[in-house]
Parts: C-alpha cells; sequence; structure tokens
C-alpha cells in the first residue's frame, strides 16, 4: 500500500537530501571557542544573562537546519515563533518541496503539511521522527536554541564571557561558536549551533532574533 500523501511529503521535506557534500560540510562540527579559565566566575555570568534572556517570553528566532544520519540527510529553514509556551515552528524545504508546521506545546502539538493535511500529537519528538526519520528534540530545543540547559543536571561550559559554548543535555552534545546582540539591550543570543547524539548530528544557523509583541 502506497503511504498517505500526508506522509510523503513529510519524507520529502525533511528527508530530502540536497547536494550531500554540502550539507556534511554544513553539519561538521565547527571550532569551539576559548573557555574561560575561571568557570565559577563564568558562571555566574550566565546566570544572569539567563534570567534576562528567559524574561523575553515572546520572541522569534529564523534561520537554516541541516541534518545528517547515518541514513540519510538533508536542510530545511525555519521559522521558529515561541510566545510563553507554545510553540509555531514552520520547516520549508528547498526548490519547493514542502512545508512542515508545528503548532502548540510539548504536550499536545499539531503539525500540518503545505496541503492542509495534519494531525495532533501528545508526543511531537517521536511523530516527527517516524514522519520524517528525523530526532528532533522539540522538547528541549526552546532552551538549546536560546543557549539555555534544559534540565538541571546538564554540564556546561563557558567562554570569559559567560557564554555558553558547550552543553551535555537529554544525551545531546551542542556547540556555540557565534553571538549576537538581540532581542534587548545587552543580551547576546546564539548566531550557530552545532548538536550531536549518537549518529545525529544537527546544526542550526540563526539569521535573525526578533522579540515579539505579547499578543
Amino acid at each position: 500500500m502506497n503511504p498517505p500523501r500526508w506522509l510523503r511529503l513529510a519524507r520529502a521535506l525533511i528527508g530530502l537530501a540536497v547536494l550531500s557534500g554540502a550539507l556534511s560540510g554544513c553539519a561538521s562540527l565547527p571550532t569551539e571557542p576559548q573557555a574561560a579559565a575561571d568557570q565559577t566566575t563564568a558562571a555566574q555570568l550566565f546566570v544572569q544573562q539567563a534570567q534576562q534572556v528567559r524574561a523575553v517570553v515572546n520572541w522569534q528566532a529564523t534561520g537554516r537546519m541541516a541534518i545528517r544520519t547515518e541514513q540519510t540527510g538533508g536542510s530545511v529553514s525555519f521559522d521558529w515563533r515561541q510566545r510563553q509556551n507554545t510553540t509555531a515552528l514552520v520547516l520549508n524545504a528547498p526548490l519547493n518541496q514542502g512545508t512542515l508546521t508545528l503548532t502548540g506545546t510539548p504536550d499536545l502539538m499539531r503539525i500540518e503539511d503545505s496541503s492542509g493535511q495534519s494531525r495532533i500529537t501528545q508526543t511531537p519528538d517521536q511523530t516527527l521522527t517516524r514522519l520524517t526519520g528525523w530526532h528532533i528534540p522539540i522538547r528541549a530545543l526552546p532552551d538549546w536554541i536560546r543557549a539555555l540547559p534544559h534540565t538541571s543536571s546538564a554540564q556546561t561550559l563557558f567562554n570569559e564571557q559567560g557564554q555558553l559554548i558547550r552543553l551535555h543535555d537529554e544525551g545531546w552534545t551542542l556547540h556555540y561558536s557565534g553571538y549576537r546582540p538581540a532581542l534587548a539591550p545587552g543580551l547576546m543570543m546564539p548566531t550557530e549551533i552545532t548538536a550531536e547524539h549518537r549518529d545525529i548530528h544537527l546544526r542550526m544557523i540563526i539569521d535573525q532574533w526578533q522579540a515579539l509583541p505579547s499578543s
């Protein structure tokens, strides 16, 4: 039996291997910035900034995402809008291959394709993996994309400015190799993130950050 059109479009979107050589370069591990000699002082600086980042509860990030595994690879552009605990994430494949829109909270999310077919899931991570072959940690990403640990047991490494440059969290290792001023005066937000988990290599380039109005 042929898979439903919804499933074919989802796989075409995320599983599209566009220029595999370019993708492997995009997903390669960048050079890690210099770590602070005094991690205790750097951690104190980080706590101050993290409080400011968390205070911006409505935000938007746009950019590009590439993933590589042993079986597949692909790339998409993304538009992430977060309003407190509610996510609206749009993934666009190149060459008009399709769009996926994820809307809701980590516990209840609607996933819709560009033809309007959708499903509601209480486990968006697992649903995305089943539909596309990509494992994207939807529950943790709102923190990770802002250079914040998701769990209290996370292991961290900071630079002299108190910015996160390496994070071990929920079995993933993340590297942060660039920051720029964004969202609010004095805040520095990530511009490049590489995440690894077993055979999964995920890279995100954030081209723009923007604070959103409350309504």
